[in-house]
């Protein structure tokens, strides 16, 4: 169940409830409420939001949400902490680390970019990146891997936000996000078996023009990883389809876990980058 409640003219508490998780969360920050700023910032629609959810044995972790603003597909990513530390394999100043707040693909879906958080809390855009084709209509978008689950935020059974809002404007942007929310979809997502030994979590994003597109059969490799790629081979994975408003074609995100450690706590690395696809 989902409700509002009028604080004040200009503040409003949206409280939203989701099937699944624990406790309540209030991170006005939280990839779950991040979708939402066209809404709280500029009064747009923000559409049918897809969330993503990780789930380990009765535990659920938020991955992260979708939205199709029909020029663009917007992924943003749940990270307990957002700062990005280096781009392309250079550290970023480390005084000056920008958060990072959502993945854009053009419609087109060959090239996409971060945007991230500023030191003054403004939208930056980093430099455009490319998907890699596997065939004609499916596109290697982007891997995402995680130290472990406790670098994710934990789902909450109810969130709740506030955004200002003119009196004027109250009526509408309700009804606006009620009809959001009330739109929304959790997909969930799990891994069949993790190893014993030390182990991280590899998110792979797949991207496809047509919806009848099966689901993505080929591991990803990176390059330079024959020990990981023996790894890779060896692990279980799991791959869900989900399908955005107003988008003709899908998006599959497939898990596995990886023997082995990652030096940091999380990196992304753009499909270009893969040097090889089997």
């Amino acid at each position: 169940m989902n409700s509002i409640s009028k604080k004040k003219d200009y503040n409003i508490l949206f409280t939203y409830t989701f099937p699944f998780g624990t406790g309540v969360s209030q991170n006005q920050s939280s990839a779950m409420s991040r979708p939402f700023r066209k809404l709280f910032e500029k009064g747009e629609d923000p559409g049918k939001i897809n969330y993503v959810i990780y789930k380990e044995g009765d535990e659920h972790y938020l991955l992260g949400s979708f939205a199709n603003t029909k020029k663009h597909i917007i992924f943003f990513p749940s990270l307990i902490d957002q700062r990005i530390i280096s781009q392309n394999g250079q550290k970023i100043n480390q005084e000056t680390l920008p958060q990072l707040d959502h993945l854009t693909i053009d419609i087109e879906l060959d090239k996409w970019h971060f945007k991230v958080l500023n030191q003054n809390q403004q939208i930056a855009k980093f430099p455009t990146m490319q998907t890699k084709s596997i065939d004609k209509s499916l596109k290697l978008w982007f891997v995402w891997r995680v130290k472990s689950k406790k670098h994710l935020e934990t789902l909450p059974k109810e969130l709740h936000w506030f955004f200002p809002a003119s009196f004027s404007d109250y009526k509408r942007r309700v009804d606006l996000t009620m009809g959001s929310m009330s739109k929304a979809i959790h997909n969930r997502i799990w891994i069949p078996s993790r190893p014993k030994m030390k182990h991280f979590l590899n998110f792979e994003f797949f991207i496809s023009a047509k919806k009848d597109e099966s689901y993505p059969k080929c591991p990803v490799f990176l390059k330079s990883t024959d020990i990981e790629k023996e790894n890779r081979k060896k692990s279980e994975g799991r791959t869900i389809p989900i399908q955005l408003d107003e988008f003709e074609g899908w998006i599959f995100v497939r898990v596995n876990a990886i023997k082995g450690d990652l030096p940091i706590d999380s990196e992304f690395i753009s499909g270009e980058s893969i040097a090889k696809i089997t």
